[in-house]
């Protein structure tokens, strides 16, 4: 899920536009989609209007004047009460689904998941033998893990975040350590 502080983010390029006057009004196709907490869409719609900037949609009529506010915020105010009541539906079936023998949880670095029956089953992925060899590499004691994850990453191993990072090797070895 991407979260109010990298949506933000759109604060960066509307800042550059905004200084060179070349956007009036950023376009969502849907404002129930444009943040998933209603203090996040106030804020970014706060930081939009503060550059002149506004926000309209292309599947719900909002605008600037009173009724179009009173939409958006009741609007906004929807888009939280339905990410509310998906979160605790999720956290409600996760108990049902792990009696069922499903993973439930983030599988890790060279696995992946996939449906087999009722049931996810951990399986090696085409990276799967990088993974592998950064551990075989750290644990001879001849690298660091700087060396090791520049090594993997150069050769192309990815997690689901991007490179790999140290906490990716201590994680997964069950270790914790301050140092790079």
């Amino acid at each position: 899920m991407i979260s109010c502080s990298h949506r933000l983010s759109i604060g960066v390029w509307g800042e550059d536009w905004a200084v060179s006057s070349q956007i009036d009004f950023v376009v969502v196709y849907n404002p129930t989609r444009f943040a998933r907490e209603k203090y996040d869409h106030f804020a970014l719609r706060a930081h939009l209007k503060s550059l002149g900037i506004s926000l309209r949609s292309a599947t719900a009529p909002i605008d600037d004047t009173s009724t179009g506010k009173l939409r958006e915020g009741v609007l906004a105010a929807f888009a939280q009460f339905d990410n509310d009541v998906r979160s605790e539906r999720t956290r409600a079936g996760m108990p049902a689904a792990l009696e069922l023998g499903r993973w439930t949880f983030l599988h890790r670095s060279g696995t992946s998941t996939r449906r087999s029956g009722p049931a996810r089953v951990s399986f090696p992925i085409p990276n799967a033998p990088l993974v592998k060899q950064a551990f075989e590499d750290f644990a001879t004691g001849r690298f660091t893990k700087q060396e090791v994850l520049a090594s993997v990453t150069e050769l192309g191993s990815r997690t689901r975040r991007g490179c790999f990072r140290h906490r990716v090797l201590d994680k997964c070895c069950g270790t914790r350590s301050t140092s790079a």
